[in-house]
């Protein structure tokens, strides 16, 4: 290892790791530890150092490992060490940033001059140690590699760097749905409806993809979204819209659930079942509502709910009447409108029923090209 970086030696009981004051820091199983202050590491924990991650062992455990599966990847094994190399990838710029993560522009590197670009979504070092953040990350990840269509962001890799967790996945160039329909308002221009529709479909297809996926063994996940909103779904140039950021989504056998009290999500965008439980269980059905939200402000350009303090919006959304689309533009076929309505009901029971049925109304409601 680096003599300016970290040291480790092993003990009667295992071993254990002294940062020895470096600039990027060393991390035990996700943390990272005190400088000049020695870290007892458990028998198989990740130790990362710069841009290599190494898993210790005690030789018995780490035959033990070798026989299970584990490092059949690309790696290095060096004695009782197990040195997996750094993902080869260099990083562009940055797309984005969240609450619990950062998105860069990368490109992956491989052999004979092989390059790709991807997006890469790293969770911040403040919230690295924080296990519930890592289960949201690491859940977003295992739900969304389930996912394969067109209209929703492609996840490709997943793993830990030493540093980071990272979520490799597919670069969409264009803008998110929020960003270009800001533009639309500035130039006062009306999306046409040919439009709105192309990508109020899209919406549809990938949520219903993400609703109808199933695991390895064919059995229902029954992923719920939760977050629909324009800021979560990308326009690329070409386009095609697709549904990204399943970081709060909600699986049936999902290890983590929302803690009580918790509200997850965008209010704007919510549906009234995931302010007030007592109005019904969150469901496809919430996804449904947080997409005809997204839709109705599409065909509309302004905001379907007030963006005041947290209790203005959350009031408008269990009660401010729900202006139709026909009254807000003439040239939206009735039919459309009906049908965008039926999905913004504020209880469940009358609300469409799934996000392929709304996708399949707003096709019958009005007739549009290629875009």
């Amino acid at each position: 290892l680096s003599k300016v970086h970290a040291r480790v030696s092993q003990t009667a009981a295992g071993f254990e790791i002294t940062d020895l004051g470096s600039k990027n820091g060393t991390y035990v199983a996700g943390a990272r530890v005190a400088p000049e202050a020695p870290t007892a590491v458990k028998d198989g924990d990740v130790v990362g150092i710069g841009p290599y991650s190494f898993r210790l062992f005690k030789p018995a455990s780490f035959v033990t490992w070798l026989k299970a599966g584990a490092g059949e990847e690309d790696q290095t094994r060096t004695g009782t060490h197990d040195v997996v190399a750094a993902p080869r990838m260099e990083i562009v710029g940055r797309l984005g940033s969240g609450g619990m993560a950062d998105v860069m522009l990368a490109r992956r590197i491989g052999p004979g001059g092989f390059k790709k670009e991807i997006a890469l979504k790293r969770l911040l070092p403040e919230v690295a140690g924080d296990r519930h953040f890592v289960d949201m990350f690491l859940q977003e990840a295992k739900i969304s590699a389930h996912i394969n269509h067109p209209n929703v962001i492609q996840i490709f890799d997943l793993g830990f760097d030493g540093a980071h967790y990272f979520i490799a996945m597919e670069y969409v160039p264009g803008w998110d749905l929020a960003t270009v329909m800001r533009a639309a308002r500035r130039l006062g221009v009306a999306v046409p409806v040919g439009v709105a529709c192309r990508i109020a479909r899209d919406i549809c297809e990938g949520l219903a993809a993400a609703h109808t996926c199933t695991g390895d063994e064919g059995k229902p996940l029954d992923i719920v979204h939760r977050d629909v909103s324009p800021h979560n779904v990308l326009l690329s140039q070409a386009g095609i819209a697709k549904i990204s950021d399943f970081g709060i989504s909600r699986a049936a056998d999902s290890i983590r659930r929302t803690r009580p009290g918790e509200i997850k999500g965008k209010l704007a965008y919510m549906a009234p079942e995931q302010l007030v439980p007592s109005l019904g269980v969150v469901d496809k059905r919430s996804d449904v509502f947080g997409a005809a939200v997204t839709i109705w402000e599409r065909f509309t350009g302004g905001p379907l709910f007030p963006r005041g303090d947290s209790v203005e919006t959350m009031q408008a959304v269990l009660h401010q009447k729900i202006v139709p689309l026909v009254d807000k533009r003439a040239d939206v076929p009735a039919e459309l409108s009906a049908a965008v309505m039926k999905a913004l009901a504020r209880h469940p029971k009358d609300r469409t029923a799934d996000i392929a049925a709304l996708g399949a109304d707003v096709v019958a409601g009005a007739q549009f090209g290629d875009v």
